[in-house]
């Protein structure tokens, strides 16, 4: 504060002048104000001095307009000035309240700072999106043909470039996606789930994703959980499993032989996921500099063995937006152990534990491997089904115990073992028990008929336990052997004619054909004159696109309409929760490969068998009889409760109530194979969520002649 008569005269201030100015008192009072001026504006400055004395108000100073005092140093701070006319002994003065707002402005510079950063963070992301975009679009092309080219005959050299064609293609992928995530994490945009989730799902996703690069290497990968982790939690499964794929590739990138290993195991209130690989390992004093920054050692390591280091940068992030860490431990010469930690909140089991009436209960199992993972794997695996595993590390111990007459249902051996291998094993077996199934497990193929005879089943390596469990049950003799699946009415909605031929050309591969339309308009002209059972749906097309052609279909048909898969070159999250939302059951981006391919059209083929067997059947193997007829009976009595629950909640206008009823709902009649009426639930559900309330009320009119369907059909 500072007070001056109408000369411009300093008569008085306060301490805090003094502070601000550098000024002591006896060199302000009785010197000009000007003094405390810039010197750039001084001249213009004792006008608007002079002005105000003819006009004296209280009022801001300088409004609309950057003030600055100057110190005694010749420096200039930013101020806020506030005049006020006073009277004192009949003589005026001004009163001019300053206040620096130096931490004011530096903070309104940081937001200005920050918000400009995010915009350009968010114009980066948007940038790589439409790059991502415009480069999946011919790399499509370049992966799919690869892989097509790859089921033709090629001599060694011709097979050789196309394989290097295919994994470049397939190595730019990688990177563009890597380049997407880390752009999403600095924009602010990644964002964490909690929804159940099965550990030993996500666990066995992400090792069958680094599968084929382990085997082409010779690399055994395997992961496992310990029995007292939860079998569901809350969490972000995706992210996890992503988090997994990026340590698995990274351990078998830096591992020339041995094995890998994904262990999952409880400490605490966190669940921590560590992954062994027996490789070079890290020396001691380049350990913090991967912990910091998770960036490859030097330039020189980049060379043999490749990477940007995204992957792991991504792993340290995702890990600390799950709410955990992440570090490393290393022996060189002898491998690493990465792990990261998430918290562990237990969640109920969104699938009924397996019942003592299932067909592998008290059989007795012989598992012969070398791997002590792999037979901890396999030991816990088979005693979780009711089984009574007999294991050996030598082929040599399980014939000896053989020959001494020791009874067993039912065996499991490896391909590749020291001394012995499976087939030498199968042989010896096979003299002594030749009625025994046996199933061999293998890191390699073995395209050798005269092997593959002397097994009942041969399952590459990693096998998922599901998978395991059906080959077993079939080997034993104690269920029917599955036909081949029955022919599919396919349309491919695509308006790239490479990316047609691609598509075309992998499906026949499979046995399949499809018709073709090149937009949503032609899409849904054919889907009027015929009917078909699914529809790859490209998203961007002139005229009419996926997403627009998608919800009309909806409009038209509801739930009798076709399974819809989006298939798009996008593939940021709000992608695929674009195409979701409009009524796409399934999601794929490109480049359309055959692996991609084959997975939905074995589950389509699954799904359009007669509504819910497969489901039901699969339950009937799992539980028993018995207990699938009651489960049965309470999910048809529960689905009946909620369809009328959603129904009153329409009539009273209960938005949240109708959403709750359908999530619910969804869950229920997915259990029992009711697809239908499950996905149906679910769109209602979104819709609710979205705002699209009146959708959602006239979609919950059309529940109840699924359900009449439903309970005729499962309740003859």
């Amino acid at each position: 504060m500072v007070v001056v008569d109408l000369e411009g005269q300093i008569v008085l201030h306060n301490s805090k002048l003094a502070d601000l100015t550098g000024y002591d008192t006896s060199e302000l009072v009785g010197h000009n104000v000007e003094m405390l001026v810039p010197q750039h504006v001084g001249r213009s400055h004792i006008a608007l001095r002079e002005g105000y004395v003819h006009d004296p108000q209280m009022r801001p100073m300088g409004a609309g307009r950057d003030l600055f005092a100057r110190r005694k140093n010749g420096t200039e701070v930013p101020v806020e000035i506030g005049l006020n006319p006073m009277r004192f002994d009949d003589i005026e003065y001004v009163l001019a309240s300053i206040i620096d707002i130096s931490e004011r402005r530096r903070v309104e510079e940081l937001r200005e700072g920050k918000l400009l950063a995010e915009e350009a963070a968010k114009a980066k992301t948007s940038f790589l999106a439409n790059m991502s975009h415009e480069i999946r679009t011919p790399m499509n092309a370049v992966i799919g043909l690869a892989g097509l080219l790859l089921e033709t005959e090629l001599d060694r050299e011709q097979r050789d470039w196309v394989e290097t064609m295919k994994r470049s293609g397939q190595h730019l992928l990688t990177i563009i996606n890597d380049i997407l995530d880390i752009t999403k994490i600095d924009a602010g945009e990644l964002t964490i789930s909690t929804e159940p989730f099965e550990i030993s799902s996500v666990l066995e996703n992400a090792i069958d994703l680094v599968a084929p690069y382990a085997r082409e290497h010779g690399i055994e990968v395997m992961g496992y959980a310990d029995v007292d982790v939860p079998e569901w939690i809350v969490g972000d499964a995706g992210r996890v499993r992503q988090t997994v794929v990026n340590l698995l590739s990274n351990a078998l990138k830096f591992t020339d032989e041995g094995c890998v290993e994904a262990h999952v195991q409880k400490e605490g209130d966190t669940l921590r996921f560590s992954v062994t690989d027996t490789g070079r390992g890290i020396p001691d004093d380049k350990i913090d500099a991967i912990v910091g920054d998770f960036a490859q050692l030097d330039a020189s390591m980049s060379r043999p063995f490749g990477g940007t280091g995204l992957g792991l940068a991504i792993s340290k992030r995702l890990a600390e937006a799950m709410g955990g860490t992440i570090g490393v431990t290393s022996r060189l010469g002898e491998g690493s152990t990465f792990a990261f930690t998430i918290p562990c909140v237990e969640a109920a089991s969104a699938v009924p534990p397996l019942h003592p009436d299932n067909e592998l209960m008290h059989s007795r199992v012989l598992i012969v491997d070398d791997l002590p993972t792999n037979r901890l794997i396999l030991d816990r695996v088979t005693t979780g089904w009711g089984m009574t595993p007999t294991v050996f590390e030598s082929p040599v111990g399980a014939l000896d115990l053989i020959r001494r007459g020791e009874p067993f249902d039912i065996a499991i051996v490896d391909y590749v073992m020291p001394g012995m291998n499976g087939e030498h094993f199968a042989r010896e077996l096979r003299a002594i028990r030749p009625d025994l199934p046996i199933v061999l497990l293998s890191s390699i193929p073995i395209a050798d008929l005269a092997v593959t005879r002397l097994f009942d089943a041969v399952l590459m390596k990693p096998a998922k336990r599901s998978t395991l469990f059906d080959t077993m049950v079939e080997a034993v003799g104690r269920a029917p052997k599955r036909g081949r699946p029955g022919r599919l009415r396919l349309l491919l909605v695509e308006d790239n004619t490479v990316n047609q031929k691609v598509a075309l050309a992998i499906l026949r591969s499979r046995g399949y054909d499809a018709d073709v339309a090149a937009d949503g308009i032609e899409a849904i002209e054919m889907l009027a004159a015929n009917d078909y059972d699914a529809v790859f749906m490209d998203v961007q097309m002139p005229r009419m696109d996926g997403l627009e052609a998608t919800r009309e279909i909806r409009r038209r048909w509801g739930a009798d309409g076709p399974t819809i898969i989006g298939v798009t070159a996008h593939a940021l999250e709000e992608d695929r929760r674009a195409c979701l939302e409009a009524g796409m059951d399934r999601y794929v981006t490109k480049p359309v490969t055959l692996q991609k391919l084959a997975g939905i059209l074995d589950d389509l083929t699954a799904s359009h068998a007669p509504p819910g067997s497969n489901k039901i059947a699969v339950l009937r193997k799992t539980i028993g009889d018995a207990q699938t007829e009651q489960l049965v009976a309470e999910c048809l009595d529960d689905a009946t409760s909620l369809v009328g629950r959603m129904e009153d909640a329409v009539t009273v206008f209960d938005d949240v109530d109708l959403a709750k009823a359908a999530h619910m709902l969804g869950s229920t009649s997915a259990i029992v194979g009711a697809d239908d009426l499950s996905d149906a639930a679910r769109r209602i559900e979104a819709a609710v969520r979205h705002g699209d309330v009146e959708d959602a009320r006239v979609a919950t009119r059309t529940l109840r002649p699924m359900l009449e369907a439903l309970i005729a059909r499962l309740r003859p």
